[in-house]
């Protein structure tokens, strides 16, 4: 919901495009039709381009808002011609109708048989009331999208900016990651004498994910299969630390092609043992669901919550975590190329992550 700051905002730009095509296109079509200009044409054409604002104006709005967005975004090019001159026959009509009966009578009615013989319900007229539709579309669309273009040029700019921020602050930390990196190697190397082989493997877990994010993080994507084979190795040692947990996942079988912003979705995986394991939940349980399907990978975490907590999505997704993931995933994919949601019951909380596979 926008606030009313904003709302004004965009309704006083709105007004200044308005404003600007009501003088600068009848000066252009004056020209354009008289081959010269003259205030008393100049004035007419302002007249009958306020009054096909009535219908034109909601055409123009539904069109670019509600018409592009759920059919030529999504390739239904055919459809989306078909219904777009459908619309312009019906505009062609209205403005038929609206010029003998309405605008003609009231300042021109010497002219209304010429114009019903000349121009009403005729090709011509479909095909300037085409123009004049077409105008006001691509000048909205372009301004409308190059507002978002400069908008979406900052915000990329300060979230590369934060990154590298970021980036520089985990370089100058990783003495410590390597030196325990290093050291877990010494004791992986005594831990194959003990009898228990939990030991030698839990430490080999450990290192695959500190090589994992030491290296391959450095990468901007990384193989899918990499990914799950790190996430798959923390549930192990989480398994070792909770015991009494039921965890279960599903994961795609072919991953080959797909690649993946490393240690995306082992974030969530990990907010889900910070808030899925807590000593106040009787029955602890997590579950995974990765799948590719369409060009696109779905995955859903799920996990039991404490029900005494009150309900409160902020204590889930604004841990630092998911909101680094969250921006990694503007930079990279686009806000149109993803969604993450949250779900929120007495005793689960649950988040869905869709992501358009870059090809």
């Amino acid at each position: 919901m926008l606030s009313n700051t904003k709302l004004l905002k965009r309704i006083s730009y709105h007004l200044i495009f308005w404003i600007f095509f009501t003088f600068l296109y009848p000066l252009f079509f004056t020209i354009f039709l008289y081959n010269s200009f003259t205030v008393e044409s100049f004035r007419f054409q302002i007249l009958a381009l306020l009054y096909s604002y009535f219908y034109m104006i909601p055409a123009i709005y539904f069109i670019t808002y509600y018409f592009i967005p759920k059919l030529l975004h999504k390739k239904q090019i055919t459809l989306f011609v078909i219904l777009l001159f459908c619309i312009v026959i019906i505009l062609a009509f209205i403005d038929d109708l609206f010029n003998i009966y309405v605008f003609m009578p009231k300042y021109s009615p010497h002219i209304i048989e010429r114009f019903k013989e000349i121009r009403a319900f005729k090709p011509i007229h479909l095909f300037v009331v085409s123009i004049l539709l077409f105008t006001q579309i691509i000048l909205f669309i372009s301004i409308k999208f190059l507002k978002e273009y400069i908008i979406n040029f900052f915000e990329k700019q300060k979230l590369k900016e934060e990154i590298y921020n970021a980036e520089i602050k985990m370089l100058r930390s990783q003495l410590h990651p390597h030196f325990l990196f290093n050291t877990l190697n010494n004791i992986y190397s005594l831990s194959t004498d003990c009898a228990n082989p939990l030991i030698s493997q839990s430490i080999e877990r450990i290192s695959t994910i500190l090589r994992y994010s030491l290296y391959e993080c450095n990468k901007e994507v990384v193989n899918l299969l990499n990914e799950i084979k790190i996430i798959k190795d923390y549930i192990e040692l989480e398994r070792i630390r909770y015991s009494n947990i039921a965890i279960n996942t599903s994961f795609p079988r072919d991953t080959n092609n797909i690649f993946i912003i490393p240690m995306l979705l082992f974030t969530f995986v990990e907010n889900a043992f910070k808030h899925g394991t807590s000593n106040a939940i009787k029955n602890k349980w997590i579950k995974l669901d990765l799948s590719i399907a369409n060009n696109k990978l779905h995955f859903k975490v799920s996990n039991s919550k404490n029900p005494n907590t009150h309900k409160n999505l902020n204590h889930y997704t604004e841990g630092i975590g998911l909101k680094n993931a969250i921006k990694r995933l503007e930079l990279y994919y686009g806000s149109d190329n993803f969604t993450l949601s949250t779900t929120e019951s007495k005793d689960s909380f649950e988040i869905k992550l869709t992501i358009k596979i870059k090809s």
